[in-house]
């Protein structure tokens, strides 16, 4: 990771699961814990983790944003903490289902501290790559990310950037 304290991956399914049509894998990765959030568009809003970002750019914190992964839920948060730096979580919701006696189960795959401006930096920078570069719309059946994110992402995240300076 370089010197990062998080960094996320955006891609379709590869290899044996490149056939899917539909799915969006988001990686979040740390030193210590990698979880893989599984972004579907059977659910609206069309790729709702997006959402979460253009809110923290936008200064509105908490965020917050339950993710439908077609039965099980990822919930992800973003609180405040101390100065520039914000609390990032990603957990599981599995709304009563499973057994709670499983105590071996992690419900929190990631709990850190970082600063509000790398999470923006890494998430945006990412997203855009994605969507120029390799978003393929005939993988995705809802709204054509690239056409409905891209042009706020690449005026608001560079204006965004300037001012932190």
């Amino acid at each position: 990771m370089k010197g990062k304290n998080l960094s996320i991956e955006i891609k379709h399914p590869e290899g044996s699961l490149e056939y899917l049509v539909g799915w969006i894998y988001v990686t979040f990765k740390t030193r210590d814990a990698e979880i893989t959030v599984h972004v579907s568009d059977v659910f609206n809003p069309a790729f709702e983790i997006a959402y979460l970002f253009y809110g923290l750019i936008q200064g509105s914190i908490p965020q917050l944003i339950e993710v439908d992964e077609e039965g099980e839920i990822k919930v992800i948060r973003i609180l405040p903490y101390e100065d520039d730096q914000v609390r990032f979580q990603i957990e599981d919701y599995n709304y009563g289902e499973g057994d709670y006696g499983d105590t071996g189960y992690r419900r929190m795959h990631m709990d850190i501290i970082l600063n509000k401006k790398e999470l923006i930096e890494e998430f945006c920078s990412k997203f855009i790559i994605f969507l120029e570069n390799e978003f393929q719309a005939q993988r995705w059946r809802g709204t054509n990310l690239k056409e409905y994110y891209l042009p706020a992402f690449k005026k608001l995240f560079p204006s965004y950037i300037q001012e932190r300076r």
